[in-house]
């Protein structure tokens, strides 16, 4: 991999008429805006005193602006009045677009709806692409739940905004074998997908590892899995329903009732999980948790907007996100200390990291108001670029996850 110092521009997509210093106020020597309702002129609702610091007039919306010297006889002269609003006014703030250089083909594909030019497909390896994104939209606030064989929370490209907690790791029974260190690398790519600086989708969530291989026998219990989601749930209900969503990169070839239980548990509590369909080219719909109405379940693509016929496919799945040739964060086992190494991979595993770092995208865009997490995979939908991937098997979902939502109320 050549080495690539990342490059960020700054492009304003708003042009205010606030200075940086005015921005930093909090608003307290703005004027008040007064109206009717629309319902009839704000000029006879006036009481006198208030009408003599009216700076300027909205005809069209039946307002007015009150400077903020008479910001107490505003709200004095509402006691005179009837059938007036008061709202302070505020500052404009500019929404900032931002350019990362320097990273994975696959950011750029879901940041916009052009494919990768031809000419350029040969570098599908090289950190040579861009990714747009806003910066109201980088999923802060938001924890994405990595379950998976460990997370590198010490490396880079997370910035610190990973943990690594004890109590997350459901592998090790011994507490002498827990340590803030991954014993897979597939863990670390997959939280890199979904949230690193330079090279994942949510650049501002926070990352928790949720530890549940195990470390005796270096296998994946669905015992633990379920510990895990368990867990997920009682720090989601502490923090008082916070923001959050539940990656699970991976799964069994079989119908287990007390898994899908599990993740049912987690969308009933508006908590989002997304999971991989899978790396065999058979229908997996009929295993868990995929069959669980309301998971949202990701396919993989290619650089060239093939779908990749050596993994899963079927109707359960919800989108279609990169999954070829990534470049990801990794945790070396050669290097065990390096904290700063990437490489590689292709997966659908790495294809859901993309897809639950634009739902931490939505949740930070939405944290509050009326909204379902089992009714999130078919707003995801409605975001999506449709019929561009070729080669989709029959009854596959043709849908290339896109991150920079035009917001539509749909779900």
């Amino acid at each position: 991999m050549p080495s690539c110092v990342p490059i960020v521009l700054v492009m304003l997509s708003v042009l205010c008429t606030a200075s940086a210093d005015e921005q930093a106020r909090d608003g307290s020597d703005l004027g008040w805006f007064v109206w009717s309702g629309g319902l009839r002129s704000v000029g006879g609702l006036l009481h006198p005193t208030i009408a003599l610091g009216v700076e300027r007039r909205y005809d069209g919306v039946n307002a007015v602006l009150v400077g903020s010297g008479t910001a107490s006889s505003v709200m004095a002269g509402l006691g005179y009045t009837k059938g007036v609003a008061v709202e302070r006014d505020a500052y404009f703030q500019p929404h900032t677009h931002y350019e990362v250089h320097n990273t994975c083909w696959a950011l750029e594909r879901v940041s916009g709806p052009d494919p990768i030019a031809e000419d350029r497909r040969h570098l599908v390896g090289a950190r040579q692409f861009s990714y747009f994104y806003e910066d109201d939209r980088t999923g802060a606030g938001v924890t994405i739940f990595i379950l998976d064989g460990g997370v590198l929370c010490t490396h880079q490209e997370f910035q610190g905004r990973a943990s690594c907690p004890v109590e997350g790791d459901f592998g090790a029974t011994d507490p002498e074998k827990r340590a803030n260190r991954p014993i897979t690398a597939h863990g670390t790519m997959v939280a890199g997908a979904a949230a690193s600086l330079d090279l994942g989708v949510a650049s501002g969530a926070t990352i928790v590892s949720l530890q549940f291989i195990n470390r005796d026998t270096g296998s994946y219990l669905v015992s633990s899995a379920i510990a895990g989601i368990e867990y997920a749930r009682s720090l989601v209900r502490k923090a008082a329903n916070a923001p959050a969503v539940i990656n699970i990169s991976g799964g069994a070839d079989l119908e287990l009732r007390l898994l899908d239980a599990a993740v049912t548990a987690a969308i009933n509590d508006n908590i989002p999980v997304v999971v991989s369909v899978g790396n065999s080219p058979v229908n997996r719909c009929g295993f868990s948790p995929l069959r669980v109405p309301g998971v949202i379940v990701v396919g993989a693509t290619t650089i060239d907007d093939r779908f990749n016929q050596e993994y899963s496919f079927g109707p359960c799945v919800t989108v279609l996100a990169p999954g070829v040739e990534l470049t990801l964060p990794i945790w070396d086992d050669e290097d065990p200390d390096a904290t700063d190494v990437t490489q590689n991979a292709s997966g659908t595993s790495f294809s859901a990291g993309y897809v639950s770092g634009a739902v931490a995208i939505f949740r930070g865009m939405r944290r509050t108001g009326p909204w379902r997490a089992d009714r999130l995979g078919i707003w995801l939908q409605t975001q999506s670029e449709p019929g561009l991937i070729e080669d989709v098997p029959k009854g596959t979902p043709n849908l290339l996850l896109q991150t920079t939502f035009a917001w539509k109320d749909r779900h």
